[in-house]
């Protein structure tokens, strides 16, 4: 381990020392909040049932009480599943790296959150504790508890003399608060929606429109469109995934590397995404159309998949070096719009390509860049200052290139 990982290590450690602190500081405050439920509810219960007239009007406290209460709750719980995610799906798997443990096998490390993760998932559990699930319940019944004594009470304590009158002040109150409750929960659920790494994200207009303004798509899965933080190969295309014939479009010409599908199949088993990312330069230049792009791309997502193996997307750009877009690598576009789109942890994850270009852009975004010696324009680029300076790890094939990988996982 080096000093500048034992640095880190220790940052991590006291970060994940203050985290695991604040999650237990909400345990206690939500143990303190359900104790001072209880006295209050038990307060106003006793004072509504004695002899003092007004008392009766004590009622409709009490679910005012349990609403207050569940919602100190449930921002509790709010915070805490933040920290929990934050611990998950950031902070230890970073630790996770520099330890040195697999990132793809999570049983038996030495990881409390991660560890209660997978509990949880193999129980089926959606959020830890029961005090949650009490107090929504509590939030919905007791205004019709409420309600049903106030209606009691006040008949026999006759403080008002039209029976119907009470009724009709009951059903006014429970309808009132039930459209209060309703609305908060909903506000809670929204909130954890967002929060919930299962739970696929909604882009709002302008957030679409910032993805579209990084890169243009061709094809997405939306089985990879969730909150889930996943681990990504990307992969160049033309001279990485097949044989580069310059400006290659048409399907007749698309011929593959000896390994391409073993190497795919292999890296999908090792619990990455495949993701495309690739300049088409020659849409820019009217070589070809985007449509005849799109039907040499479903060629091969359709190849891939009679091995079984899914790409994830294909991002392209459809400009050229002169127009500096920032989709067009070395720009990092195509990888920032995969990066938000598809929830790619990008320090973990590779790209695999051919130019330059491919490593530039990978740098860019801390992604490990491995380039292979299987494209057209090799001695440019080995020669150039960029190459010398980047230092790259470099291989002759698709094959030697999951090897380094496996040995950097």
């Amino acid at each position: 381990m080096t000093q500048l990982d034992e640095k880190r290590l220790e940052h991590l450690t006291q970060t994940y020392n203050d985290c695991r602190g604040e999650i237990e500081m909400r345990i206690q405050q939500r143990d303190n909040f359900s104790v001072q439920f209880i006295v209050a509810i038990g307060a106003v219960l006793s004072l509504a049932l004695s002899d003092f007239s007004h008392a009766i009007y004590l009622l409709f406290l009490m679910p005012a009480i349990t609403m207050f209460y569940t919602m100190q709750i449930l921002y509790s719980y709010s915070i805490h599943d933040r920290i929990h995610l934050y611990l998950v799906n950031v902070l230890e798997p970073e630790m996770r790296k520099i330890l040195g443990y697999s990132a793809t096998e999570l049983e038996g490390q030495p990881f409390w959150e991660t560890h209660s993760n997978l509990q949880a998932k193999k129980r089926k559990l959606k959020a830890p504790g029961i005090r949650k699930g009490f107090y929504i319940k509590a939030c919905l019944v007791m205004p019709f508890l409420s309600s049903v004594l106030f209606v009691l009470f006040g008949i026999q304590k006759n403080i008002l003399e039209d029976i119907y009158l009470i009724v009709i002040i009951a059903v006014a109150f429970l309808v009132v608060y039930y459209a209060l409750v309703i609305w908060v929960l909903d506000r809670f659920k929204k909130s954890e929606a967002r929060e919930d790494h299962e739970v696929k994200p909604v882009f709002t207009r302008e957030e679409r429109t910032n993805l579209d303004a990084l890169s243009c798509v061709d094809f997405i899965d939306n089985e990879y469109t969730n909150d889930e933080l996943k681990r990504a190969v990307f992969l160049d295309r033309d001279g990485t995934i097949h044989f580069d014939k310059v400006m290659t479009h048409r399907v007749e010409d698309l011929e593959y590397f000896k390994d391409t599908f073993s190497v795919l199949k292999e890296l999908q088993n090792m619990g990455f995404v495949l993701v495309i990312v690739t300049n088409q330069e020659g849409i820019r230049k009217g070589i070809y159309s985007s449509q005849t792009m799109s039907e040499f791309n479903r060629k091969i997502i359709n190849d891939l998949a009679e091995y079984g193996i899914k790409v994830a997307a294909v991002y392209y750009s459809p400009y050229s070096k002169e127009d500096g877009d920032i989709s067009f690598k070395p720009e990092p576009g195509m990888l920032m719009r995969a990066k938000y789109e598809l929830n790619i942890d990008m320090e973990n994850s590779y790209l695999i390509g051919d130019q330059i270009s491919d490593i530039k852009a990978a740098n860019r975004m801390r992604v490990t860049p491995v380039m292979v010696t299987t494209g057209i324009y090799p001695n440019g680029d080995y020669c150039s200052e960029d190459y010398q300076v980047l230092s790259p790890i470099t291989v002759s094939s698709l094959g030697e290139a999951v090897e380094k990988i496996k040995s950097l996982s």
